[in-house]
């Protein structure tokens, strides 16, 4: 099974999103060398071998898009909230989403 996210659009509300995460290698590609901590790299190569990615690059891309639909999510409830959100805005926002609740050392780690 590849790497997939899928975050389905709540009815009535406009300021939501709509995510599909994933990777396709008919997508315009550019070659990047990038250098990870040894157990980060093992632990995607682990994945590949495991059937949870086709390859290293598809882990990596799909990782980057989840960062990057993450911060998109967070520039929308700035401009929803007029500034940055507070923690329990936050909070509710993962609830309705039906995400985990983050812990404190994952939010320092962002």
């Amino acid at each position: 099974m590849l790497l997939a996210q899928r975050l389905v659009e709540p009815v009535g509300e406009p300021t939501a999103h709509a995510l599909c995460i994933c990777y396709s290698e008919s997508m315009n590609t550019k070659r990047v060398t990038v250098s990870l901590p040894e157990e980060v790299a093992a632990e995607a190569e682990r994945a590949v071998q495991a059937g949870d990615a086709k390859s290293l690059s598809a882990y990596v891309a799909v990782a980057l898009q989840a960062q990057q639909a993450r911060r998109r999510a967070f520039a929308a409830l700035e401009k929803l909230y007029g500034g940055r959100p507070s923690p329990e805005a936050l909070a509710e926002a993962r609830r309705a989403m039906g995400l985990s609740p983050r812990t404190q050392a994952r939010a320092q780690a962002q």
